[in-house]
């Protein structure tokens, strides 16, 4: 039987996720998350190499019974019906019942019954959690239980740092402002960029509000969108896009406005001196 490493304070893993493959896109969101907050969670797909040659039955008993700080189980009907999932629950359990703690953190994905999880455990499901909104609470749930956290990974809040100098003089102000029109250029492409916008502003006062809609309707054009797994849409693109929404789908280049006419109509009437 593997020794648990709790009492040296050190874990390989701050915690193992254990899910079905069915639930693999929600759990890898999950994963992502807490990579980004610092944290080191056991999930396959990050340590494919790892398990390459070994006794899958032994290593994953014992990551699941002794190499993890907290386990998360995803629940749901595709997690009953697994061998894995259930050696890993079993895993999982062995180390709860012989600890008497809270080492297995249950997050609903439906409504399943899964032996060995009591009704009156207390669980997060996905109807109150999207990814980024779990993987929130277990890195809280984790740093609650720091006295015992596995690889420092869980950091204090840093204070802010002030970037206001420790002294201020006159002789402080003046470095600046000779540093400032030391460039020609500089000085010059500020005063020009300043007075473009004094101009375009005083202009758009002049304008017609109906010119002056269409105008900023024009503004709000954009051409591509993406299309979130769960049918939803984003008019954002790159990395993060549809972290809420089960990662991305398919980018989509079409063109769509991202204010109403209605909605240009009032900024305009809002901007224009001049009367509808």
């Amino acid at each position: 039987m593997p020794t648990l490493q709790m009492r040296d304070g050190q874990f390989k893993y701050d915690v193992a996720l254990s899910f079905a493959e069915e639930d693999r896109k929600f759990v890898e969101c999950v994963a992502g998350q807490l990579r980004k907050k610092g944290l080191n969670p056991y999930y396959d797909k990050y340590h494919q190499v790892d398990m390459w040659g070994e006794n899958l039955y032994t290593h994953l008993d014992e990551i699941y019974r002794s190499q993890a700080r907290a386990c998360v189980i995803f629940i749901s009907v595709h997690y009953k019906r697994k061998l894995w999932t259930r050696h890993e629950r079993e895993s999982a359990q062995a180390r709860a019942f012989k600890e008497n703690e809270a080492y297995i953190w249950p997050f609903r994905l439906d409504n399943t019954e899964i032996p060995g999880i009591s009704e009156t455990t207390a669980y997060f499901s996905r109807d109150h959690f999207d990814c980024i909104s779990l993987a929130a609470a277990i890195a809280e749930k984790l740093r609650q239980l720091r006295p015992q956290s596995p690889t420092g990974t869980l950091p204090d809040t840093a204070p802010l740092k002030s970037f206001a100098p420790k002294r201020f003089s006159w002789k402080f102000f003046a470095e600046k402002i000779s540093y400032f029109f030391s460039s020609r250029l500089r000085s010059g492409s500020v005063l020009l960029t300043t007075g473009g916008v004094i101009l375009l502003g005083f202009l758009d006062k002049l304008t017609p509000v109906d010119i002056l809609a269409h105008r900023i309707r024009e503004k709000s054009k954009q051409t591509s969108v993406t299309r979130c797994n769960d049918g939803s849409f984003s008019l954002k693109r790159g990395s993060g896009t549809c972290a809420s929404h089960l990662g991305v789908d398919v980018f989509v280049d079409t063109l769509i406005y991202r204010k109403t006419m209605e909605e240009c109509r009032e900024e305009a009437a809002a901007i224009s001196w001049l009367p509808q």
